[in-house]
């Protein structure tokens, strides 16, 4: 790169495959940005990942892309915070390995935090599943279009669809590295309470891919309960003192747009356990 970047776009991966490689090539095929980075950062010791990355470079033949080793602590969000701090932007942008950016991405999501419009600090983009095109059955609720996604009333950024001004995000440490999921939630409310404007930008748009198999989108689902669960006791929600009791520990969160089949109900059963796990879990390790 001739000159140092002005954005840094981070991409976490435990993995490396097609999917990875699909991704990169849309993130170097954006148009109409500053100049910018990307950073792959490998969560995985193996070392045939780091082999199948170092040809999947190769490949590319692009010096705006590099990687990092981040397998030192398993995670995503711990990925995420490695590549961050591995970043030369003062803009960072957060994206998944095996999802897909439309075109404009870049351009729009950024524009949303430094531009003649902007108005944010940290912002997500759209997202749209690859079941709008019928590859996979509809488990999940369709995410909003219009606004952030809530949980239990209180907006919260995407991290895979994602992008924060670095000085802010390094002002609340970034990723929460200790919970089990949900740091994308715990982030937002950790800006919200710095008063910190968190916004959407549709045009910023991505396509996700949801978990293949009923029993995969079960565990993943199950797991966000516990997260839940710890966000609400280690942090608690914007406006209110201290971790919340177990009113609000248990609440549903009541989305729109719900779908109703006997998969959906297994889900927010999944759901309902893993909070359930999570706040046993968590008064146990406090009176340890």
């Amino acid at each position: 790169m001739s000159s140092a970047p002005a954005i840094s776009v981070v991409i976490p991966t435990g993995s490396v495959d097609g999917d990875l490689t699909t991704q990169l090539r849309a993130v170097l095929a954006q148009e109409g940005t500053a100049p910018f980075e990307v950073i792959v950062s490998l969560n995985t010791a193996d070392p045939a990942a780091r082999r199948a990355l170092d040809a999947c470079l190769a490949g590319l033949a692009d010096p705006r892309v590099r990687s990092i080793d981040s397998s030192q602590v398993r995670g995503a969000a711990h990925a995420r915070n490695a590549g961050a701090r591995a970043a030369l932007g003062d803009l960072l942008a957060f994206c998944d390995a095996d999802d897909i950016v439309r075109a404009g991405w870049l351009a729009n999501i950024t524009a949303a935090l430094d531009g003649p419009t902007a108005r944010f600090d940290a912002v997500s983009g759209l997202c749209v599943d690859f079941s709008d095109e019928g590859d996979v059955p509809k488990w999940l609720p369709p995410p909003p279009r219009d606004a952030l996604p809530t949980f239990l009333g209180v907006p919260y950024l995407l991290s895979g669809n994602l992008a924060v001004k670095r000085a802010v995000f390094e002002m609340v440490g970034g990723f929460d590295e200790t919970l089990t999921r949900c740091e994308d939630i715990a982030l937002s409310w950790q800006l919200l309470r710095k008063d910190v404007p968190i916004g959407f930008e549709p045009s910023a748009i991505l396509d996700y891919r949801i978990r293949p198999s009923v029993s995969k989108m079960l565990r993943q689902h199950y797991y966000y309960g516990i997260g839940m669960s710890e966000v609400l006791i280690r942090h608690g929600r914007p406006g209110e003192d201290g971790s919340a009791g177990a009113g609000t520990l248990l609440r549903p969160n009541n989305s729109k747009g719900g779908l109703r089949s006997p998969v959906a109900v297994l889900r927010k059963v999944a759901i309902a356990a893993g909070r359930l796990v999570g706040m046993v879990r968590e008064r146990r390790r406090k009176h340890r």
